[in-house]
């Protein structure tokens, strides 16, 4: 098609009843549009979208199932005053427009899943105002420019949102692993009337029927995806949030320390188990006379984080200011095990001479 910019920004519309159906969307014309909407900006630059196409007939038919169940659910949530945006001028139009897409959505030729790492939902660490900006902040202009470039091309879309009332679902169905990526959900299709550098799009987006480019390739990636953001979650939470730190634990946690320390009801032992004994060991560094102040405390310059079966490597430096002023900064390495998806034990290695000459030397 041959619009003007100001064109393609005025009748860009999310498309229902007048989707083509019968007519295929090709895959040339699909990655050539992300090719385009990649190309939008993102926080920090990080690229960190994936993107899942779906087009094997049977998967768009499972995930209608689940679409339609997921507008069920947010029906009956509503109160005896009905939908919010009732009163919206045209209301009835976009119903009638609504319920066409629920009775169709199985006859989609594709559908695209955007994905974004990082949630923002409780007991997340991430649920910060903040966070929710940059995360969706990152994802929404790029699924925009893909609604745009299809438009360009004669095609149509609809954003829908309606499957996230059963986002699990959703994600086992095509394999995401659900506490590490949020999803939303595009539907590129024909339509019945004519009205800075980034990463390349192979590396990131797959298709529902040849499984390339994906973001979780096998099931043993997503286990190890899996454990390190159990790990991050323990440690980004271990001082802050402690009870979401718990939660990511198992009842018998253990910390084995380099050696035997003073620590409050863990006197002569290096291996601290449960999780009082655990979080005294945590809470050691900053109740001593010369120990860390928790504002100050910064440990994300993560050197070293991998995952094998069920153990976890993570290396990273921590950087703080004690109660006397002093300037700490150290290397710390952590061997983790993980067991039914929860740490059951961590144990430290550290340069304990440094540690001693930064904070008395």
């Amino acid at each position: 098609m041959n619009l003007s910019n100001d064109e393609l920004l005025t009748t860009t519309r999310a498309v229902r009843k007048r989707l083509d159906f019968e007519k295929p969307v090709t895959r040339d014309v699909i990655e050539r549009c992300l090719e385009l909407a990649v190309q939008a900006p993102n926080g920090g630059n990080m690229n960190s979208w994936r993107w899942i196409v779906i087009d094997d007939p049977d998967v768009v038919a499972k995930a209608a199932d689940i679409y339609r169940g997921g507008m069920a659910d947010f029906i009956a949530s509503f109160d005896d005053d009905g939908y919010v945006g009732k009163n919206v001028p045209g209301a009835d139009r976009i119903e009638t427009s609504t319920t066409h897409l629920l009775e169709n959505f199985h006859r989609s030729p594709a559908l695209l899943l955007p994905l974004i790492p990082g949630r923002t939902d409780p007991p997340g660490p991430q649920t910060h105002v903040f966070w929710q900006a940059c995360q969706w902040g990152s994802i929404v202009q790029a699924v925009w420019s893909f609604m745009l470039a299809l438009r360009a091309r004669g095609l149509g879309s609809a954003w829908t949102t309606a499957h996230l009332w059963r986002e699990q679902d959703m994600a086992d169905l095509l394999g995401i692993p659900h506490n590490i990526y949020m999803q939303v959900v595009s539907s590129p299709s024909h339509t019945l009337w004519e009205p800075t550098s980034s990463q390349p799009t192979g590396s990131l987006f797959r298709t529902s029927s040849d499984g390339t480019a994906s973001p979780q390739p096998d099931r043993l990636e997503r286990k190890r995806m899996n454990h390190k953001e159990t790990v991050r979650t323990v440690f980004e939470n271990l001082w802050t949030n402690p009870e979401l730190a718990r939660a990511a634990c198992t009842d018998d946690v253990t910390w084995v320390t380099t050696r035997s320390m003073p620590i409050p009801g863990n006197e002569g032992s290096i291996e601290h188990v449960g999780w009082e004994a655990f979080k005294n060991v945590a809470d050691s560094g900053k109740d001593s006379d010369v120990g860390y102040i928790p504002e100050t405390l910064e440990y994300d310059q993560q050197r070293y984080f991998e995952a094998e079966d069920d153990h976890v490597i993570y290396q990273f430096t921590m950087k703080c200011t004690t109660k006397t002023g002093r300037s700490y900064i150290n290397d710390y390495l952590f061997l983790v095990k993980l067991r039914d998806g929860k740490v059951c034990r961590m144990q430290e290695y550290w340069d304990s001479k440094q540690a001693f000459d930064l904070l008395y030397g």
